[in-house]
């Protein structure tokens, strides 16, 4: 099975994601996301699930209404504050995974077999990502 590529902020280094530019006011300067993307990321199929919280990275490090969890789609994997990230900030997702969604039909895949897949998810820190 091939590698699986992370998408999302991992251990505060941006990974196929950007905030959006901003203007001399503050607001961003760049369209909302696609709530059919967002949809997409909260969709993914859960591979683990970490015991513990998130704590927001982009704005004040407050713990996040959640339990930690890494999803997939078989292809790109990610933590479930993905969405979170992109709804309150505007964090957008690179332009070859938005392309990878709308292939997908905005409906995220069947993926087989989780061990197998748990295993393709490179380490973050180890591998580079």
């Amino acid at each position: 099975m091939k590698k699986l590529r992370w998408i999302g902020i991992i251990h505060g280094e941006y990974i196929d994601v950007s905030l959006p530019h901003r203007d001399s006011s503050g607001l961003s300067a760049s369209p909302v996301c696609d709530p059919r993307v967002v949809e997409y990321l909260r969709n993914g199929v859960g591979v683990w699930l970490i015991p513990g919280w998130i704590v927001d990275s982009i704005g004040k490090p407050d713990r996040l209404p959640f339990t930690p969890e890494v999803l997939t789609d078989g292809t790109w994997v990610w933590g479930n504050e993905l969405a979170f990230y992109m709804q309150k900030y505007g964090l957008m997702p690179s332009a070859e995974f938005i392309e990878h969604v709308q292939r997908n039909e905005w409906r995220v895949p069947a993926v087989g077999n989780l061990a197998e897949i748990a295993r393709a998810i490179p380490d973050p820190v180890r591998d580079k990502c």
